[in-house]
């Protein structure tokens, strides 16, 4: 995970502020009982991003992108600065591709440039940010337009995809990442139906090495896209193209997710009519690969009017959609269930002195101010036939001004028998922040979890990182500062 511009380098706070936030947490509410610790403010005005990495042998690796300088802070677990090292590399002409945890170690891949070559190279560093070995050349592409690589990486992080596009092919190279990181897979994709340029959507690749792209025909002023999505499946350098659609409705949203237990693809997807930005229904589709119909229909279901009624707190028999709903997870039951996850959300452009409007409404060239709203998370449990278990409403309501809504919406904590949705009350310095938990029965407790007051702390919680069963760590902004914090359940 990256965090992009404005975040920064940070480094420790005094141990007496530590423990000074500690007390006033305890003195808001007896129902505090986590521990935090807060990193020392620091600027924040100079890096391009950076990620964290939370355990390369116990240590913290933060690691700062400032374009030409490469820089790794290490931290032990409690955020107690050990020292830092800058990554050396052949030369300044180098663009880095990814940075990923393998085992004990860091490896960065990147690619340099010697034109007409363009030579893609790993080094790795261990816990310490020291460099292992010298740097491993992994693969040479002669081209005299250079090219555009990006990457996607399993979920488990064994293995790294390198993809580019020339033309009309869609070249690839799959890596183990580890040490040496030897080419598990290479090929060069053509399929006249699949434009990869303009109908691509996102990439997915497997634990073992199967690559998913999802794709949809772009749309043109005067002609809808095809309401079918195109699913490409690459492996061992053949590919099988898919199409995905709805009978009745018109697919509005799509999220596909791979379940490595069942061997399947989880695909998710909201249903609306005549391409209006509010949703009648949704579906789940499992695709496990042996399906021999070139087209994949989805089992539709429609929201009923008293779930309606219960989204907007009213008893409804006019309203059959629901507006401004977008679906921001997917979490995958061993059973081959799922548990969906939307959020009511929307973004309103205004003029300074006048009423709001909607930014993907009526163009607008004039200086404004956007208004960003983060309100209910819906959750619809299903079994693994498709089959609904139950749906929960979790109320809140978030508001903030242009900050791209960065420190709304709410975290998603797993444990191993709940879950747990972290979020800010009100999106502000001195807030609350609460929780959510949820069994798998659907049971719903919601409970304060600390207090910020006075603490200058706003803190990012769809950014944080979960390190362990009762610890995350959360990324604060506030003023052009940065802290790292760090929360901890009592086990």
């Amino acid at each position: 995970m990256s965090f992009f511009f404005p975040f920064h380098h940070f480094t420790l706070i005094q141990i007496g502020k530590v423990w000074w936030f500690l007390i006033i947490s305890s003195l808001a509410s007896n129902v505090f009982a986590q521990k935090v610790v807060v990193s020392k403010e620091i600027n924040v005005k100079n890096n391009y991003a950076y990620d964290i990495f939370p355990d390369i042998k116990g240590n913290i690796l933060f690691y700062h992108d400032r374009g030409q300088e490469h820089v790794l802070e290490i931290y032990d677990q409690n955020l107690t600065f050990q020292n830092s090292s800058e990554i050396n590399f052949p030369d300044k002409n180098v663009d880095i591709i990814s940075v990923e945890k393998a085992d004990s170690m860091l490896n960065v891949f990147f690619y340099r440039k010697d034109p007409p070559f363009h030579h893609l190279e790993k080094l790795s560093v261990d816990q310490n940010g020291r460099q292992i070995d010298t740097i491993l050349p992994v693969f040479t592409l002669e081209s005299l337009i250079p090219p555009k690589f990006r990457h996607v990486t399993s979920e488990d992080g064994s293995k790294l995809a390198v993809f580019w596009v020339e033309n009309k092919y869609f070249n690839y190279i799959i890596l183990n990442n580890d040490k040496e990181c030897a080419i598990l897979d290479a090929g060069k994709i053509e399929n006249k139906n699949f434009n990869f340029k303009t109908d691509f959507m996102g990439i997915m690749l497997t634990n073992r090495g199967k690559i998913f792209l999802l794709g949809q025909k772009a749309r043109s002023w005067n002609k809808l896209s095809e309401e079918s999505f195109m699913l490409l499946v690459i492996e061992n350098q053949e590919y099988n193209l898919k199409y995905l659609r709805a009978q009745n409705y018109i697919i509005s949203q799509l999220k596909m997710k791979y379940d490595e237990k069942n061997n399947q693809l989880c695909f998710a997807g909201l249903l609306n009519k005549n391409v209006e930005d509010a949703a009648v229904g949704y579906f789940i589709y499992h695709f496990t690969g042996q399906e021999t119909d070139v087209e994949l229909l989805v089992n539709e279901q429609l929201f009923s009017l008293e779930f309606i009624g219960e989204v907007y707190g009213k008893k409804t028999t006019k309203i059959k959609k629901i507006n401004d709903i977008y679906i921001e997870n997917m979490i995958l039951r061993a059973d081959g269930g799922t548990l969906l996850v939307l959020e009511i959300k929307k973004e309103l452009l205004r003029r300074a002195g006048s009423g709001g409007i909607s930014r993907f409404g009526d163009v607008y060239t004039g200086r404004g101010y956007i208004d960003y709203y983060n309100e209910d998370i819906i959750l619809i449990a299903l079994h693994a036939d498709g089959t609904e278990f139950w749906k929960k409403i979790l109320y809140k309501k978030q508001f903030s001004q242009d900050d791209n809504a960065m420190y709304s919406s709410c975290f998603l904590f797993i444990t191993p028998t709940r879950l747990k949705f972290v979020y800010n009350d009100e999106i502000k310095s001195n807030n609350t922040v609460s929780e959510y938990i949820i069994d798998p029965l659907g049971n719903v407790k919601r409970k304060s979890v600390l207090n910020t007051q006075y603490q200058n702390l706003k803190l990012r919680f769809k950014d944080a990182i979960q390190t362990s069963e009762n610890t995350m760590i959360v990324p604060s902004e506030y003023i052009n500062k940065v802290n790292l914090v760090r929360i901890e359940y009592p086990k």
